[in-house]
């Protein structure tokens, strides 16, 4: 095997390692998925997803992201963003920058209902 095609085979691989499935959960009125690259350190972008509990998007919530490294002592700035697709929360540059379990403290807050919901999350 060539070696440019080595690099590209475990490349690939490493990809498709650090992309790992939705990490989900639900609350009283939400279900909740956060999808971002637990491989490294450093600023990320990280989507998170609302849903109602029939499955529907839900539009027009604000959300509130506020990760939080409790064995540390570690919180980063709560960041909060509206929906720019049905469903779907965009927080660009999410600075995560210790390795170790993260606490993702979601806040949904959408017409008269907030939910507060955490979701762990290893970062390696």
């Amino acid at each position: 095997m060539g070696r440019s095609l080595w690099v590209l085979l475990v490349s690939a691989m490493l990809l498709l390692t650090a992309c790992a499935a939705p990490i989900t959960a639900q609350s009283a009125h939400f279900r909740v998925g956060i999808s971002l690259d637990q491989v490294g350190l450093g600023k990320r972008p990280v989507m998170i997803t609302v849903h109602d509990l029939d499955g529907q998007p839900i539009d027009g919530a604000t959300v509130t992201l506020l990760p939080v490294m409790r064995q540390h002592g570690m919180l980063a700035p709560p960041m909060a963003v509206q929906s720019n697709e049905p469903g779907k929360y965009l927080f660009s540059e999410v600075n995560l920058d210790m390795s170790g379990e993260w606490q993702m403290q979601i806040t949904i807050e959408h017409v008269t209902t907030t939910d507060l919901i955490e979701i762990p999350v290893m970062i390696e």
